[in-house]
């Protein structure tokens, strides 16, 4: 429940926040000292750890750094506090600021060579983190450069509030990796309440939340059996959490606010998602004819898709929403129709495009923008003559004139969240047609043949948008990767093995297998001619030579320089039978129109 003033929400679970704010303005502030870290020069150091540990703050009788660029952003009126960080070895930091009793606040961050220096303004932040509260997110700063914060409130405001700042958390062993979400809609932490994590049914592990959010990475090796059980706490009401997959973030479990008690979820592990839902632009649904929309109860998803950059009308950033895409195969004029399956519901939309391919999240503002205060259908109507439109406007706007091959996101946001269906019916004229995108699977190897612990990369070459990999390479040293392009696998023994990946998008799932994709031979190599033309290995008593398809002759020697054998090859790939060849090192002699190849192998006892 939240309430809509001038196109700025107030969630109800904001009230207890207000009430405080009120009583300190009412109680008067005068009789506090300013806060330590007025300055720059006396900014409290903040350590980039993997997971958020929040320092208490207030903003409190500060006063203004006017010598210092201002922020451009959160109608800033002074009042700042000061913090510091040095930047991680790999240059990511995330800076979150969480509510206490103010509740509204925007945050800066400066580079300089030091406190004294000329400040320069690296990014400003107003409603990107919890509720109204900012956040930043760098991913190139100067490993060891130190960074200067200013936090402050919204047009003056003041209050206490929580700071930390979080860098990429290390990998977790195991198969495959996983994160435990947990959430406190007021920001107080969790009084008591704890999630265990127990695997295979051994001790549990208790986790807490003591601010807003916390995450705790870990490790499941395949066909482990995680179980999860809660124990409540006093204002139960403001809990949740989550088990998502890493590192793409799909949900597991999610168990909703006031969570039950005890076992609440158990999963066995095989690193691949039940399902991915589209709360996340990544996993965006494409469709290409009229749909119905299950809106995700799970709220916002995992990532911060939408931002000042590229929001437009949608004021509020992600409530419950659910993100698609489509492709249009001839020009025409766009219109749709959004209905919700359950009156009365508020359903805000932004769509994005066109672009030559998905863009996730979008990287513009929308072309299209309702977030219009009333209940009902909403979407593109040829009567509109507004391209976008805040609280106050009629849930309609503008149709939208399309060329063919262009793609489109569009996101759909429950302003209500009740977690309830959406009808999309299209208004397709002027010869408008939509195409349907489709997953096809496909995979290449840095190479087809190698040696012994020789790695070889592998690149996936799926089109359709997938967001999701499983590779599997029996009889590897690692024999599961989930990354796109997995590198670096090797093989501790010769022989002849198959490559598999399963590749997810929005579109559904598909597999590929390719039978002896990478061959691989002990061989000690005698300088070839040209050592990539062929390739010797010896496999259960046959001699496999593979090569480009050309005709050769080959003749075969012991180890004392004697020609025991010849034979030719007219293939890429030729099976020469040696069962009568004893144990020993042998020398392969490959003659064709481009020279000689000589390479030696060995049969084992």
């Amino acid at each position: 429940l939240s309430l809509r003033v001038n196109d700025i929400q107030v969630p109800m679970s904001h009230i207890r926040s207000l009430a405080s704010l009120i009583w300190v303005i009412a109680s008067g502030s005068g009789a506090l000292a300013q806060p330590s870290n007025d300055e720059p020069c006396a900014a409290i150091q903040i350590a980039v750890l993997p997971a958020c540990s929040p320092l208490a703050s207030t903003n409190v009788d500060a006063t203004d750094s006017p010598q210092l660029p201002l922020p451009g952003c959160a109608n800033y009126s002074g009042a700042d506090v000061w913090f510091s960080f040095t930047a991680p070895a790999d240059g990511v930091a995330t800076i979150t600021m969480y509510p206490g009793t103010l509740i509204d606040g925007g945050m800066a961050v400066y580079g300089a060579v030091d406190c004294e220096s000329p400040f320069g303004l690296l990014a400003c932040d107003d409603d990107a983190g919890p509720g109204q509260m900012p956040l930043l997110e760098f991913s190139t700063l100067l490993p060891g450069n130190t960074y200067w914060v200013r936090t402050f409130g919204y047009g003056n405001n003041t209050g206490t509030f929580t700071i930390c700042a979080t860098g990429t958390p290390p990998v977790p062993t195991g198969d495959c990796a996983y994160s435990l979400d947990l959430y406190d809609s007021f920001g107080d932490g969790w009084n008591g309440a704890e999630v265990s994590l127990s695997v295979n049914g051994g001790p549990a592990s208790s986790y807490t939340c003591v601010a807003s959010t916390a995450s705790i990475a870990f490790g499941l090796d395949l066909d482990d059996v995680l179980s999860v059980t809660y124990t409540a706490g006093t204002l139960n009401n403001e809990n949740s959490f989550a088990i998502r997959h890493l590192p793409t973030g799909p949900v597991a479990y999610y168990s909703g606010t006031d969570p039950e008690e005890g076992t609440v979820f158990t999963l066995v592990n095989t690193c691949i998602p039940a399902s991915f839902e589209p709360a996340d632009c990544i996993y965006h649904v494409p469709i290409c004819s009229d749909t119905s929309i299950t809106i995700p109860g799970a709220g916002t998803g995992s990532a911060v898709d939408l931002t000042p950059g590229n929001q437009g009308c949608m004021a509020a950033g992600e409530r419950q929403g659910a993100w698609l895409s489509f492709r249009t195969a001839t020009s025409g004029t766009l219109g749709f129709t959004l209905t919700p399956q359950i009156q009365p519901t508020d359903i805000d939309f932004a769509l994005w495009g066109p672009s030559a391919g998905i863009v996730c999240p979008p990287s513009t503002q929308p072309v299209r923008c309702s977030w219009a205060a009333l209940a009902g259908a909403t979407g593109l109507l040829a009567s509109a003559t507004d391209v976008s439109e805040a609280a106050g406007g009629d849930r309609f706007v503008d149709t939208l004139h399309v060329l063919a091959d262009e793609q489109y996101v569009l996101y759909v946001d429950n302003f209500s969240s009740n977690g309830l269906a959406v009808d999309l019916t299209f208004q397709l004229t002027d010869g408008l047609t939509l195409g349907c995108e489709e997953l096809i699977v496909d995979l290449a190897a840095s190479s087809n043949t190698t040696l012994v612990n020789v790695p070889v990369d592998f690149t996936d070459l799926s089109t359709g948008d997938p967001f999701f990999w499983a590779w599997h390479f029996p009889g590897a040293t690692d024999e599961h990767a989930f990354e796109q392009d997995p590198t670096n696998i090797t093989y501790a023994l010769p022989g002849c093995y198959d490559v598999e990946l399963t590749a997810i998008s929005g579109a559904g799932e598909g597999s590929i297998s390719r039978i002896c994709e990478v061959e691989v031979s002990t061989s000690t190599a005698i300088e070839p001619h040209d050592k990539n033309r062929y390739f010797v290995r010896y496999d259960d008593g046959s001699l496999v030579v593979t090569g480009h398809g050309g005709n050769a002759s080959a003749y075969l020697f012991d180890a004392g320089g004697r020609m025991i054998d010849g034979f030719a090859i007219r293939s890429v790939r030729s099976i020469h039978p040696c069962t009568t060849y004893g144990p020993g090192i042998y020398t392969l002699t490959v003659a064709d129109a481009e020279g000689v190849f000589t390479d030696r192998f060995c049969i084992l006892p």
